[in-house]
């Protein structure tokens, strides 16, 4: 089972359509995904901060999902 993918293409990436085929799977599939440098050692240095801590109970939800809970109050936008 696959619970996190890291893929960072840069300008200097060979093999751009696997690159893309791995982060299509991974939305496909409701992995996290994280595609850049800076968001990867955020993620990281929150685990090894929180490394002694009991993990939290989040309940993962699609965008889609979030906006069908979403109160019109709480939109950004005008509903």
């Amino acid at each position: 089972e696959i619970g996190l993918v890291i893929n960072i293409p840069t300008h200097e990436s060979k093999r751009l359509e696997d690159n893309f085929e791995m982060r299509r799977t991974a939305v496909d599939f409701g992995v996290p995904l994280l595609t850049n440098v800076q968001l990867v050692q955020t993620f990281a240095n929150a685990i090894y901060k929180n490394k002694d801590q009991p993990m939290m109970g989040l309940a993962p939800h699609s965008l889609f999902e979030h906006y069908n809970d979403e109160g019109d109050a709480d939109a950004w936008t005008d509903p």
